[in-house]
């Protein structure tokens, strides 16, 4: 069997991704009135290449606040004034999420209904990536946004069963990206703050999250695609 030139396999890749809906993800958001599990404020389903878009309103020091603990002590974020995403992916992906200041989110109040976060100025974005979601058990106050700070440390939430996989921790940027390679199945982002500001205003956010196929996944894609090329020419 001759192996198909390179230009060939670029062509049916770029064939192929290009024929890719965009823009199919499913997202919800939701009222938190539960005291069980997580208290997801976004569910959002990805699949093949794909990307959402989540603007709403977190604490200023909603993922961490220094004086919750002491130096060399875990870290913690506020559970309430961060926001959590359960993340459904469809299959295996190159996951990137980019978390960035937005300036006037509607924060309405009864007293002010025109109300909003302004410029959102001490909006350090920072967020962790879980494997897994939850739904059940009793939620506690605080959780840990890094792991490994003692030997029983599992890097779970504390008191939910996702595990840690990944976080930023900034403190200086407007905006912040990441990018993983994921497997198909359920993920728990939790989205706030590290502001070194006294603003105790909500702080805007835009979430920009988005999938492409997996190389290996690609590949394959490609080749079908360049079948299909090859059943088009004849």
């Amino acid at each position: 069997m001759t192996t198909p030139p390179n230009s060939l396999l670029r062509a049916a890749l770029t064939f192929l991704l290009g024929a890719l809906p965009a823009g199919a993800a499913t997202l919800s958001e939701n009222p938190i009135t539960s005291s069980e599990g997580i208290p997801y404020k976004w569910e959002v389903s990805l699949s093949g290449q794909d990307s959402a878009t989540l603007i709403r309103h977190v604490g200023a020091w909603s993922w961490e606040d220094n004086s919750l603990f002491a130096s060399g002590a875990n870290p913690l974020g506020w559970t309430h004034t961060s926001d959590w995403v359960k993340l459904s992916l469809s299959a295996d992906a190159s996951f990137t999420l980019t978390l960035s200041r937005e300036p006037n989110v509607a924060w309405p109040s009864g007293a002010d209904p025109s109300r909003t976060t302004g410029l959102s100025e001490s909006l350090f974005p920072s967020f962790t990536l879980f494997a897994g979601s939850d739904t059940t058990g009793d939620q506690e106050h605080t959780y840990n946004n890094k792991p490994g700070f003692d030997a029983l440390d599992t890097g779970a939430l504390g008191w939910a069963d996702p595990l840690y996989l990944a976080h930023i921790d900034n403190s200086v940027l407007d905006a912040i990206t990441l990018t993983l390679s994921l497997t198909a199945g359920d993920y728990t982002l939790a989205l706030g703050s590290n502001a070194a500001a006294t603003n105790t205003n909500r702080q805007g956010y835009r979430a920009q999250l988005s999938t492409i196929p997996e190389p290996a996944s690609a590949s394959c894609l490609a080749l079908a695609g360049l079948a299909a090329l090859r059943r088009r020419r004849a």
